[in-house]
């Protein structure tokens, strides 16, 4: 209105000076106050300078574009999301924008609205707020669901390691007429397909085997002789003996960083020291004694620092709590605190945080529990976490990239279990997920990439061995 005044006045033959400023004439709201000195010429509320729609619209600040008022209005479209944290506001000057210009900053924790956290959410509207691997990938909160993949041609409950070319190795085992077999059998993911390998010098049950640093499977027990087998040539070669009978049900075995194996525990519990293998030289050489000698049921896990934890098991008559820690500069063991629950086929999972969690206690002898435990070998001390909604022992897990842990199966009331879980890295709560088809008392979970995973479990009451794919999506 201001404009047409103007030319109006000049029609009338008054210019310059005599042209009187139309602010200090107009009062559009007729309240007395002619609008250059009326605060809120339409009396809405809403002082002019920061109005969308004053009567005088020459009273209201633009923005450079011409086309935009700016307001106060803290939430602008009234749409609940203020306006620095909006996506959309209707001053688009009231957002924080990237660097590229391009993308709104919001703290709101799902910016797009899609059910998913922007920290897990592979396409949020704000692509920095997105937690990336790294390898660049989107980092994803696990939302399993299991498939089934091809069946075994042979069934045997031997254990399972995984080769540096992908594949998975089943060996020996109880086969199904009940008996020990020397069977060796490949499953590959990538091709889901299963094949036969070399048959092991003799039929082992309960054998300890483990994935040596360059690429061989050593297979031990359950007496003191040892074998190696070679995935370049195909076969298997005698090893050097143990000077202590083990299995996998009475020790457990750990790769060192310097390629040697670490094993420790025996049927009895008489022994008092763990034993090495070196692979360069085909001998084994005894540790330190034992802070506490232990048998069955026991796990360990090598630590970032080269360090390996055991845990879990049994000492003596009774449950082993006291942890303890094999240092291979020193070749000693110590005591490493006492856990707050016995675990009895409980497992151990390295987290990418440097913390142990310590999972599950079987039904075996006793009820079964779902305890869990978190060790920090930074302050040496052991925590009490959120249990398993299923209490049970020997879970098969994993950590994802996204820092959540899977669990699935196990052994609960002396019986196997179908159940899987996921735990949340922020709460340290588990909750369920899709279960398994059919149940096992034990298995091993083979993270293959931030997304999927085979597990490879095992039902004695079946004599079954089953391969089943975790999807995350």
């Amino acid at each position: 209105c201001h404009d047409h005044l103007v030319a109006w006045l000049v029609r009338l033959g008054l210019s310059g000076s005599m042209v009187p400023d139309p602010l200090l004439v107009v009062d559009s709201d007729r309240d007395g106050l002619p609008n250059g000195t009326d605060p809120d010429d339409d009396n809405d509320g809403q002082p002019d300078a920061t109005d969308c729609a004053p009567l005088d619209a020459s009273l209201q600040l633009w923005l450079a574009d011409g086309t935009t008022c700016v307001v106060d209005d803290t939430d602008d479209d009234n749409d609940g999301e203020l306006d620095l944290t909006d996506c959309a506001p209707r001053n688009p000057l009231t957002q924080v924008l990237l660097v590229d210009g391009t993308t709104c900053v919001a703290n709101d924790t799902d910016d797009d609205n899609d059910g998913e956290p922007d920290a897990t959410d592979c396409a949020p509207r704000d692509p920095l707020k997105q937690a990336l691997d790294l390898n660049g990938n989107c980092v994803l909160k696990p939302k399993p669901t299991w498939t089934a993949l091809a069946a075994p041609t042979r069934l045997h409950s031997g254990p399972a390691v995984l080769l540096a070319d992908g594949r998975i190795a089943v060996l020996g085992g109880v086969g199904p007429a009940g008996t020990a077999v020397p069977w060796l059998d490949f499953y590959d993911p990538a091709q889901d397909r299963w094949s036969a390998g070399p048959d092991l010098s003799k039929p082992r049950q309960f054998l300890l085997a483990v994935t040596l640093a360059n690429g061989r499977i050593l297979a031990c027990g359950p007496d003191v002789t040892c074998e190696l087998y070679d995935p370049t040539a195909n076969r298997w070669s005698v090893a050097a003996s143990m000077s202590q009978a083990r299995s996998d049900w009475e020790a457990a075995g750990v790769v060192l960083t310097s390629g040697k194996v670490l094993v420790v525990g025996d049927q009895n519990g008489t022994a008092t020291t763990g034993e090495v293998y070196d692979p360069a030289l085909d001998t084994w050489t005894s540790t330190g004694t034992l802070a506490v000698a232990r048998h069955h049921d026991q796990d360990a896990v090598r630590l970032a620092d080269g360090r390996v934890l055991v845990a879990g098991g049994w000492a003596g008559n009774g449950f082993a709590t006291v942890a303890q820690i094999y240092d291979p500069t020193t070749n000693a063991w110590t005591a490493t605190g006492t856990t707050t629950a016995s675990h009895i086929g409980g497992r151990l999972i390295q987290l990418s945080s440097g913390k142990v969690l310590l999972i599950g206690h079987a039904g075996i002898w006793g009820p079964a529990s779902g305890a869990v435990e978190i060790y920090d070998p930074a302050t040496n001390t052991w925590t009490v976490t959120g249990s398993l909604l299923t209490p049970r022992g020997y879970v098969a897990a994993a950590e994802f990239p996204s820092g959540h842990v899977v669990a699935a199966i196990g052994t609960g009331p002396a019986v196997g279990v179908t159940a899987a879980e996921i735990r949340d890295p922020v709460t340290g709560t588990w909750s369920s997920v899709a279960a398994l088809s059919a149940r096992a008392e034990l298995g091993r979970l083979f993270r293959l990439d931030a997304r999927t995973a085979v597990l490879v479990s095992r039902s004695y009451e079946a004599s079954g061995l089953r391969v089943t794919r975790l999807s995350l999506y």
